[in-house]
């Protein structure tokens, strides 16, 4: 099918072809080729709109975009003095910053009983929080915790619920009792130490590049030789010249302008949790004493002690440690009371320190 083009101004091509009455077969791998309205002009649309000229809805953010944007807009904030920067949970635009206690740290979330709107928490619940730590069911106590129990004539299950009113299989117990809280606390406060180390290691790797950089573009002396004739002068100048001219197009190859932006633009990034001041890190376990479930210790007794109408009881929080999952050692119950009391007077001698 012939086309012809007419330009009746620079910049535009109109199309016009001659009516055929019949219909042309393309050759096989090629496209067949459409009449065009006489008189349309043939434009590129611009980036961000259709074929209509109507105006592309811009693509949503995705989910890792939202969850940066909401930690930077509150944990990147400016402090005051000494403020303490405490992990929390988000869902949404909701931000809710956890609170310490002792020397451990607890999600503020609303108790059982938090009344709701509609079907909209006031507040987030510990049921919302097991579930999205991925918290699951405790394992059953062991032979030789369930010996020890029946040794001293109590119940695991009664000795907490006397004490506390709640189930020992609570949502609110099960998340206060994890590992789970001090693992994520941890992870907090010493992200800055990270971010400082992998600042200094990007910073070496970028002059690094930038070195690389600066000997295949550097200018060097050499000495003029006429390219003609079968022979050649063979000096080592002349090979590490070729081995540079090698370097150099590999560099250009592989784009390494635009490695060493994405490695500054990465740094920047790094510098800014580097930066951050008083962030909550819980005891990191360096001391001969201290006991991985210790902090579950201290958050069971704080909670326990801001019941109304009840009161901490070792023997409680032995049983709800036990129950989900911590092994304070061998020993009578009278023996796990006194080092429940030796961990929980030793974290609150930690938080008078900070």
């Amino acid at each position: 099918m012939p086309r012809t083009a007419r330009c009746t101004r620079p910049g535009t091509l109109y199309y016009s072809t001659r009516a055929s009455g019949r219909r042309v077969t393309p050759p096989t791998g090629t496209r067949e080729s459409r009449p065009e309205r006489r008189g349309v002009p043939f434009r590129a649309r611009p980036a961000g709109w259709d074929v209509e000229g109507t105006r592309m809805p811009e693509p949503p953010p995705s989910n890792a975009d939202r969850e940066r944007a909401m930690l930077e807009r509150h944990l990147l904030v400016p402090r005051r003095g000494r403020e303490l920067l405490v992990p929390g949970l988000w869902a949404g635009d909701r931000w809710i910053a956890g609170v310490t206690r002792l020397d451990t740290w607890t999600p503020a979330f609303a108790e059982p009983g938090m009344p709701f709107l509609g079907k909209v928490p006031l507040r987030f619940t510990s049921a919302h929080v097991v579930a999205a730590l991925g918290i699951g069911k405790p394992p059953k106590l062991s032979p030789r915790q369930r010996r020890e129990w029946v040794a001293a004539g109590r119940d695991p299950e009664l000795t907490w619920e006397d004490t506390c009113g709640l189930p020992i299989d609570d949502p609110h117990v099960a998340l206060l009792a994890s590992r789970v809280l001090d693992d994520l606390a941890r992870e907090h406060g010493e992200a800055p130490w990270h971010a400082r180390a992998a600042h200094g290691k990007l910073r070496k790797a970028i002059a690094a590049l930038r070195a690389i950089q600066g000997v295949a573009t550097a200018p060097r002396e050499r000495v003029a030789m006429p390219d003609a004739g079968p022979y050649g002068v063979g000096t080592l100048g002349r090979l590490l010249d070729l081995y540079h001219r090698e370097g150099a197009a590999s560099l250009f190859a592989f784009e390494v302008a635009g490695l060493i932006a994405a490695l500054e633009r990465w740094d920047e990034n790094v510098v800014r949790v580097a930066q951050v001041a008083h962030a909550f890190v819980p005891a990191r376990g360096k001391t001969r004493n201290y006991q991985r479930w210790s902090g579950a210790a201290a958050r069971l007794a704080a909670f326990l002690r801001s019941r109304p109408g009840w009161k901490s009881s070792p023997l409680a929080i032995v049983a709800g440690l036990e129950w989900h999952g911590h092994d304070l050692g061998p020993g009578s119950l009278a023996q796990k009371q006194l080092r429940v009391k030796q961990a929980i007077k030793r974290s609150r001698a930690r938080a008078a320190r900070r």
